[in-house]
């Protein structure tokens, strides 16, 4: 994905025109207008996918992120009436499911918004293969190889005028709000989340070759050519593909003039935020209350690694703090990318940049905090993962 949502609203839009009988066309061009903040249209479009598709939970699930059903008995009715439906196959199940919580939570029943996100985890994860003996591995390989390694060589082959922000850190931990405060600079562009970085990582296998072929590969050179498919307007960009903590040697190495700015939330927090909700990668340890905790101490060792080897050079944003002490907070952001202060950056929920998260809904408000200690809300339904956190 290159960002490219207008073109891609008008081409979903012809193609319904030619045949209106492809429901993931019209989920498509709904996530195509929630991204681009088209929320009304976003909602109409869902409305009428409905319509023509009622069994469609994908449309469900859509509406449950933009939809505040406090007030709301239409919707939720309708999502309980379906869920007992026999027509429903899993995945149609776990999208309701996750939808139905959200309503839930919405209306502060969180007893029974955990028991439909809890169900909603159970069959997500009986669907995917556990992984993270792999993650171990890659950690466990990328840093026995950078412990001794000396940063001080840069490899400088290749230039160019464009600079990076990396954002990186746990889903729910924040970069998304982060990239939408700092893109809302005039000098800076938002890319979202690339994945580029570890995309070409991994199609090199770099688990099982030699991790010194690494260092003199071309990716740097790649990488910019992959950001001309944006056609971005600055010279600053950011980059906030989640997956970069695993790979912050690597960046240091090909991109010694970049900024690092590592997002980090409260544990409790941020666990229960990932285990809520329902994610599109299909990472097996977000739906497990074991596996991720053991995913979130591996994420702990790792920026643990990170710090003692390059922490000078990484700003750690507290998704507290930029809640609490909001413009103190983001001006120190600013500071840190080295860019004049702008008050764009204050009202960062303006920002008409793409989202492509699980946050765009959270990124069109201005801050809040009620997601500060959420986790209190589910402590006696979850109190053996939250005792197990560091």
């Amino acid at each position: 994905m290159i960002g490219k949502f207008e073109e891609a609203i008008l081409l979903y839009i012809r193609a319904i025109k030619i045949d209106e009988n492809i429901e993931h066309i019209h989920i498509n061009l709904a996530h195509a207008y929630q991204s681009t903040r088209q929320f009304k249209k976003a909602k109409l479009t869902l409305d009428n996918c409905l319509k023509k598709f009622p069994l469609s939970t994908k449309a469900d699930r859509l509406l449950s992120l933009q939809i505040n059903f406090k007030n709301d008995e239409y919707y939720l009715s309708s999502f309980l009436k379906k869920i007992n439906k026999k027509e429903l196959d899993v995945k149609k199940q776990i999208d309701l499911l996750f939808a139905i919580s959200k309503a839930y939570e919405d209306k502060k029943d969180y007893k029974k918004s955990f028991k439909y996100f809890s169900k909603g985890n159970v069959l997500k994860k009986n669907s995917l293969k556990t992984n993270i003996s792999q993650k171990i591995k890659l950690f466990n390989k990328i840093k026995s190889f950078f412990l001794k390694f000396d940063f001080e060589y840069i490899n400088n082959s290749y230039y160019n005028e464009k600079k990076v922000i990396f954002i990186f850190g746990l889903p729910r931990s924040g970069t998304t709000l982060v990239e939408n405060i700092i893109s809302s600079h005039e000098k800076v562009s938002g890319t979202g989340e690339t994945n580029f970085i570890n995309n070409f990582l991994k199609d090199k296998k770099i688990i099982s070759n030699n991790i010194d072929d690494f260092l003199n590969l071309d990716l740097k050179e790649k990488y910019f050519d992959y950001l001309e498919l944006f056609n971005l307007k600055n010279d600053v960009i950011t980059d906030k593909s989640l997956n970069n903590y695993f790979y912050l040697g690597f960046i240091k190495h090909y991109f010694p003039e970049s900024k690092l700015i590592h997002c980090q939330r409260n544990a409790k927090d941020n666990c229960l935020s990932i285990y809520k909700n329902l994610f599109s990668d299909n990472q097996a340890w977000k739906y497990d209350e074991k596996e991720l905790v053991e995913y979130y101490n591996l994420y702990k060792n790792i920026m643990s690694f990170w710090d003692k080897k390059i922490g000078k050079t990484i700003l750690n944003v507290d998704y507290e703090n930029l809640i609490t002490n909001n413009e103190h907070t983001i001006k120190k952001i600013i500071n840190y990318c080295d860019l004049d202060w702008s008050e764009k950056c204050l009202n960062h929920h303006k920002n008409n940049m793409t989202i492509r998260t699980l946050s765009t809904n959270q990124a069109n408000k201005s801050i809040y905090s009620s997601s500060i200690n959420s986790y209190k809300n589910y402590q006696i339904y979850l109190n053996e993962m939250f005792k197990n956190l560091n």
